[in-house]
């Protein structure tokens, strides 16, 4: 019989992602990581930490398919919006190619993007309306973002992109995409953050979860997306898109959609898939010794 090759997966900016390598390694993947320092806590379950070049470096996909190389790694799973970008024309890059990676992080393009295939889902703002929302070109994990009540001179500014400021609560649309086609979605509340990332969060019911993953899945399809996505939405609108698996997507897998098997290109139970709607994460703090 002959001898299954062993998945040996690189982590590409995942330096807290602890939960997520242990449900790859749990599917039998070994886990490695390219971080920018090793004092990171994904250092406690991977096999090794390669402390790398800055996402902006020009020299940064080189060094990262250098180690692929050496270290014969048969997937990379970037976990940040620059490692999506610096990632998409490597082999093995569980994401989009480059140029639809940099059409999500780049907001203001994103935004353009969405005004003309899909305004019905874009939070367009109105030009006297205030309250808005403000968010960098650039951002992650809702740093620098602001509320506007009053005309300021970024909403002139490239370097900003301006949303109508919406009330509602924050739903998390996790997705999986191959060949053109959504495999599958679960809808899951954003109940409280903590510098960007849920901490708190529940399957949403089927009737509330089934309308949102129709339009993520769209959405995602039509930018040309390949494998995981994060479809972030308020007040029914898509604030933004993240071609790379989510914070909260540990949930997502525990209640049956499992985009991790998925990924590794492993044996599933569907689609179709039988989710646990109501299933609840909560995070807690842990440490890790260096």
């Amino acid at each position: 019989m002959p001898r299954v090759k062993k998945s040996r997966v690189l982590f590409v900016g995942g330096g807290r992602r602890v939960g997520l390598a242990r449900l790859f390694i749990e599917r039998g993947a070994a886990v490695y990581a390219y971080e920018s320092s090793i004092d990171q806590p994904i250092a406690d379950v991977a096999k090794e930490v390669l402390v790398g070049l800055d996402f902006d470096d020009p020299q940064c996909g080189e060094d990262i398919s250098a180690f692929v190389e050496r270290r014969n790694i048969t997937h990379i799973v970037p976990l940040m919006d620059e490692a999506t970008v610096v990632c998409g024309g490597l082999p093995g890059c569980i994401g989009p190619p480059a140029d639809v990676a940099m059409l999500c992080h780049d907001k203001l393009h994103y935004a353009n993007w969405m005004k003309e295939h899909h305004p019905d889902l874009y939070p367009t703002p109105s030009m006297l309306r205030y309250p808005k929302f403000a968010k960098p070109r650039f951002g992650r994990s809702a740093r620098g973002t602001k509320i506007l009540n009053r005309p300021e001179t970024i909403e002139m500014s490239s370097a900003w992109v301006i949303q109508d400021y919406l009330e509602g609560d924050e739903v998390s649309v996790d997705v999986f995409l191959r060949g053109g086609e959504c495999l599958g979605g679960v809808a899951r509340s954003r109940d409280r953050v903590e510098g960007g990332e849920v901490v708190e969060s529940r399957v949403l019911p089927a009737e509330q979860g089934v309308p949102l993953i129709l339009d993520a899945a769209a959405v995602a399809t039509d930018l040309g997306i390949v494998g995981p996505a994060n479809v972030q939405f308020r007040g029914g609108k898509i604030m933004e898109v993240n071609c790379r698996f989510g914070g909260g997507c540990v949930l997502s897998v525990a209640a049956g959609f499992d985009m991790v098997a998925l990924a590794l290109g492993q044996k599933t139970n569907g689609p179709p898939w039988t989710v646990t709607h109501g299933m609840t994460m909560r995070r807690y703090h842990a440490e890790s010794f260096r």
